[in-house]
């Protein structure tokens, strides 16, 4: 279940797809996109199983999504407790008790809203989280991983040539 959908058409604005990906390009060849994937690489890389979930920040056993490791990592390295964390992660996108649904467009908005409060730019949260739910794919948790890893990894500029 992806929180974004990105195939809608807007005939009144015919290269805002074209615009919005030259805005994510652009950031993610600046400085501070650029930290925010080395962050990101190292944030994966510290997650206790190589997993990533989809459709929420954080579920009850801990996993987490690309976003939701992201804010795990920065604020455990802030000096946050682990285990609160992911409990505040995880109530902030929760299926509906009725229905044991989630409703997709208030978790874009508090997927958004948790990638701003660590710093994120609402592009760089919203392409972090579309680029976790591709639904496109029928994958586990673990290709899930290694496949938004492997994303990660080609954007990031070599150090030493910057």
């Amino acid at each position: 279940m992806s929180r974004f959908n990105g195939d809608e058409d807007y005939p009144e604005y015919n290269n805002a797809w074209d615009l919005w990906n030259a805005s994510v390009n652009r950031h993610l060849g600046g400085a501070k996109g650029q930290q925010a994937l080395r962050d990101l690489r190292a944030a994966l890389l510290a997650l206790p199983e190589p997993r990533l979930i989809e459709g929420r920040l954080a579920d009850e056993r801990g996993c987490v999504c690309t976003v939701g490791a992201l804010a795990l990592h920065r604020r455990t390295t802030a000096g946050e407790p682990r285990e609160k964390v992911l409990s505040d992660l995880a109530s902030l996108i929760k299926p509906d008790e009725r229905w044991n649904e989630i409703d997709a467009y208030e978790s874009e908005e508090r997927t958004i809203q948790c990638g701003r409060d660590i710093g994120l730019k609402m592009t760089m949260a919203v392409t972090l989280a579309a680029r976790n739910d591709d639904i496109s794919r029928d994958e586990t948790p673990e290709q899930r991983f290694e496949r938004v890893l492997a994303w990660v990894n080609e954007r990031i500029f070599d150090e030493a040539a910057t």
